[in-house]
């Protein structure tokens, strides 16, 4: 996937697409919106950016309000959401085709950032 980032940054300075570091980081912001299941690590997504780790982490938080691995937490979830609301599967399948490898972790970030539990958020949504 680290080969996919760097064609992208490659593809978008040969067609004269974004090259400014906040466009670079926006173009990393958008990878991750896509594909949230992903793991990803700080210093792939800086190098991506063709940023140190500092000045992405720096950027990203001030287009998005996060820093990345909250970012993509909440990616996650919101992908949760959307299969929750669509979908039978359970909470751990659910846990696990959005990129969390601990169902238990899954259900304590779904509730800091929700506000409850994924039963209850389908529950909720069902009624």
């Amino acid at each position: 996937m680290r080969a996919t980032f760097c064609c992208v940054i490659r593809l978008t300075q040969q067609s004269g697409a974004p090259r400014s570091a906040a466009e670079r980081t926006a173009l990393v912001r958008a990878q991750l919106v896509r594909n949230p299941a992903r793991s990803y690590r700080l210093s792939e997504l800086a190098t991506t950016a063709g940023l140190s780790v500092p000045h992405f982490s720096l950027l990203f938080r001030q287009q998005t309000g996060y820093a990345p691995i909250d970012f993509v937490i909440r990616q996650r979830i919101r992908a949760a959401c959307r299969l929750l609301d669509t979908t039978p599967q359970s909470v751990t399948q659910i846990a696990t085709e959005v990129g969390f490898s601990d169902p238990y972790y899954f259900s304590r970030a779904f509730r800091r950032v929700m506000g409850h539990s994924p039963s209850d958020y389908r529950r909720t949504v069902k009624a």
